[in-house]
């Protein structure tokens, strides 16, 4: 069956070379944070996957199917939890990988797509997380609403945007369907894309910096001997 799927799409030959493509510098920590990355993405987007297929994005009845969810589904509360988690998580995983690119120096020059990607993502997992905590529609998403677009409206713009997020003078019914679309297509696509340039990034050898040559005397007064990267 993988034989002839690959005969004729080419997708397992292509995956076996991503899979098995060789590691710049060989194996070690400095590797391991664009594969969590990765994880917790899937790992989101299923249970995001799982999550819609109970929740109702409507204003009436938000936060009756999230109570169900809870409640009544077959461990819908260690979804819920898994998923709610999982974005302080990722926003984790992206500060540790942002001061690990800071420690080794590596969001210098030629490096710097990753670094303005990582920030990129972090940002876009706030984002998430703030439309999240919005969706079940319960005392703590409605006020706290109301409170970060009070916090946009301050800003150039503000109020415009605020008018567009709600849907209208007050919250309601389009604010819910709005946070919802952001939350689950929009955020996550643009997630998906900077987490797949970061790993395209690293797997094609890209982003290593220039070895620059350091060197000492030897004791028979040569030359320089030795070269490395700094």
């Amino acid at each position: 069956m993988i034989a002839w799927l690959d005969e004729r799409t080419g997708l397992v030959s292509a995956w076996r070379r991503f899979a098995d493509h060789p590691v710049p510098g060989g194996p070690s920590l400095r590797h391991v944070m664009p594969a969590v990355l990765v994880y917790l993405l899937v790992e989101q987007a299923l249970l995001g996957i799982l999550l819609a297929t109970y929740y109702s994005p409507s204003s009436s009845d938000a936060w009756a199917s999230t109570a169900y969810i809870h409640d009544q589904v077959a461990a819908g509360w260690f979804i819920r939890g898994m998923h709610y988690h999982g974005t302080s998580a990722m926003v984790v995983a992206i500060v540790a990988y942002l001061g690990q690119l800071a420690l080794t120096g590596d969001f210098r020059r030629p490096r710097e797509f990753v670094w303005i990607s990582a920030l990129l993502l972090l940002l876009v997992t706030m984002g998430l997380g703030v439309t999240g905590n919005v969706l079940p529609w319960d005392d703590q998403g409605y006020w706290g609403i109301q409170v970060e677009l009070g916090i946009v409206e301050q800003g150039p713009g503000g109020e415009a945007l605020r008018q567009v997020v709600q849907g209208g003078s007050e919250p309601g019914n389009l604010t819910l369907t709005h946070l919802f679309t952001l939350h689950a297509f929009v955020l996550p696509a643009v997630g998906a894309l900077l987490v797949a340039g970061i790993v395209w990034y690293a797997t094609r050898g890209g982003g290593e910096r220039p070895t620059q040559v350091t060197g000492w005397v030897t004791p028979d007064g040569g030359g320089l001997v030795a070269a490395g990267t700094f």
